[in-house]
């Protein structure tokens, strides 16, 4: 059995019992706020990682020993203990298997709708960075990638890479962009991986929101000069003429010209009606 109970906003107490040939023994933790999360969703981090010990237990994975419901010691060092997180059959298999079946769920999307194809190639291109990473390292399997130890290494050299790009320019070394995409689509494929059973326990670096968590610099815009303007309009053609003209009249992005319709065009009155993303507002353009 296991539930959170809900004390105060500052407190969560998560409660849990097993049961061995009618002995029972109960065991509770405590959880609070920690960094940016409140005290329930620590809880909740905290309850799933225990749901994932408790079903090795119940399914049989792990036997129970004959003292582990001596006390509510033995209890927490049972169910919590390393030497007990992982079944001996947990955690097989192979990065490259889990990058080639993330990539064909994520092709389903594309095909779905639920995701656009160049989603689908960033997502492919940043985990394969990961990839290549692995396979310099000689890591091939799961039990030696998804820990913890393995996975921060990675962040720091995403983080030295970073540095080198500052110190060198390019080509040298990463954006910060990259480094903190890279990190975020990992942490994406390896919560699949975790909802899906392929892996049985998620590292805590991976749940902690600092792990994708760098700093990007104050975006600096580039504005084009009236001259520069001008002469890309003369030597455009007449269809990115009117692109030109929808940009600069309507301050349309290139989103926004792709999606544009005939029905939100009155050519009676010249006036352009749509609604814009992802601010839905109804927005009013003479032509």
């Amino acid at each position: 059995m296991l539930y959170i109970d809900e004390r105060s906003d500052d407190t969560c107490v998560v409660k849990f019992s097993l049961t061995r040939d009618g002995e029972k023994a109960e065991w509770s933790h405590t959880c609070k706020p920690l960094g940016k999360k409140t005290a329930m969703q620590v809880a909740e981090d905290f309850a799933r990682d225990v749901d994932r010990r408790l079903d090795h237990i119940r399914n049989g994975d792990l036997p129970i020993p004959p003292d582990a419901l001596e006390s509510r010691k033995t209890l927490k060092a049972f169910v919590m203990g390393v030497d007990y997180r992982l079944p001996a059959k947990a955690q097989s298999g192979s990065i490259q298997k889990l990058y080639d079946d993330y990539l064909a769920k994520r092709r389903q999307d594309v095909r779905t709708g639920k995701i656009k194809i160049d989603s689908y190639d960033s997502d492919r291109t940043r985990l394969s960075n990961f990839l290549a990473y692995c396979k310099k390292r000689k890591k091939a399997s799961l039990s030696a990638v998804v820990t913890a130890d393995f996975l921060e290494n990675y962040r720091t050299h995403q983080l030295d890479l970073v540095e080198e790009r500052n110190e060198k320019g390019k080509p040298h070394g990463t954006s910060p962009y990259d480094a903190k995409h890279r990190l975020n689509a990992l942490k994406a494929m390896l919560r699949w991986a975790y909802d899906k059973h392929q892996i049985e326990v998620l590292p805590r670096n991976l749940l902690n929101k600092e792990f994708a968590d760098i700093a990007l610099p104050k975006p600096k815009p580039k504005f084009f000069t009236v001259k520069q303007v001008e002469k890309l309009y003369k030597a455009a053609n007449e269809q990115q003429r009117l692109w030109i003209l929808l940009a600069l009249n309507c301050g349309y992005l290139q989103s926004d010209i792709a999606t544009l319709e005939h029905d939100m065009v009155n050519w009676k009155t010249g006036i352009i009606g749509r609604d814009r993303w992802p601010a839905p507002q109804n927005l009013r353009h003479v032509l």
